[in-house]
């Protein structure tokens, strides 16, 4: 994979742009917009929340995205603009983003056409955060968790796994073999068939693990497109030559149940008799325009 890599960063999600503008100050093309180049940045806040009295939501130490593709839709005669396409998810952008203030150019230095946009679309192949966990013989131990949203060889959408700092699989996350340190399990039928077995798949909510991961359910799948892609609304009027930037608000973004008290999601939080609730919510992602 081609790797984007910043030392100080921040990140944020979400998506469609609606947009109509003047620029380049031309009479006869009233809804034109220009941008210099397109960034990408991260937004961090607290490290952790309590909601309520066992729910906490914590922010990751470190963000990181893996897109396939962005593209700029148009409008009104404007062809959409790619800012970049790989049909072969191995070849994916991939941006790492820690507290920090650092955008990172994602057009390549390139100029984007002057035109009318309505929308800024970004194809979707993975979420990951960086968490504490806690294990019952090692302590607490940072983990870097990955969420797959396309299927990839041997992954399948809504896999959650565990990565090294290269970003290598180092097993599958929430299905067997994972107490009491909720280390990872590979390969992939091992952790999510009863006892490895290959054949008896695990049911996760209301979906089977032979074709989806244990992250979201049926709803979420069956409503969000297949490939994944995201779409960001403008909210601005007009753009002449400025930069883009695309804001990942991960703050809060990891929520789950502390059922024992301790202030960390681990392997006592799978216990089969009364896990614990756990979610990833997406990034806030916003558009806004730099000088």
């Amino acid at each position: 994979m081609k790797k984007l890599s910043v030392i100080l960063l921040l990140f944020a999600i979400s998506a469609v742009a609606m947009f109509s503008v003047t620029s380049c100050g031309k009479e006869d093309e009233p809804n034109k917009m220009s941008f210099s180049q397109t960034k990408v940045k991260a937004t961090f806040g607290d490290a952790k929340s309590t909601n309520g009295d066992i729910i906490i939501s914590q922010t990751p130490s470190e963000y990181q995205i893996g897109l396939y593709s962005a593209t700029l839709i148009g409008t009104d005669g404007t062809s959409s603009y790619p800012l970049f396409n790989e049909n072969d998810l191995s070849n994916s952008q991939i941006f790492n983003f820690t507290n920090g203030s650092i955008n990172i150019d994602m057009s390549g230095g390139t100029t984007i056409p002057d035109g009318s946009y309505v929308s800024f679309e970004l194809g979707i192949y993975f979420l990951q955060m960086r968490l504490q966990i806690a294990t019952t013989n090692r302590g607490i131990e940072w983990r870097n968790m990955r969420i797959y949203f396309r299927d990839h060889g041997e992954i399948k959408r809504g896999d959650v796994v565990q990565v090294d700092g290269q970003g290598n699989i180092q097993g599958w996350l929430f299905g067997e073999g994972q107490l009491p340190d909720f280390d990872p399990v590979k390969p992939r039928i091992n952790a999510y068939t009863h006892n490895g077995d290959g054949i008896s798949w695990y049911m996760f909510a209301d979906k089977l693990s032979q074709t989806f991961g244990p992250f979201g359910n049926m709803s979420f799948w069956n409503s969000v497109p297949n490939p994944y892609n995201k779409h960001v609304a403008f909210s601005f009027q007009e753009s002449e030559g400025q930069t883009l930037i695309i804001d990942f608000n991960v703050t809060n973004c990891w929520v789950f149940g502390d059922f024992n008290g301790d202030g960390y999601f681990g392997g006592h939080d799978l216990n089969p008799i009364n896990p614990s609730p756990w979610q990833m919510n997406l990034p806030i992602i916003t558009l806004r325009l730099e000088n």
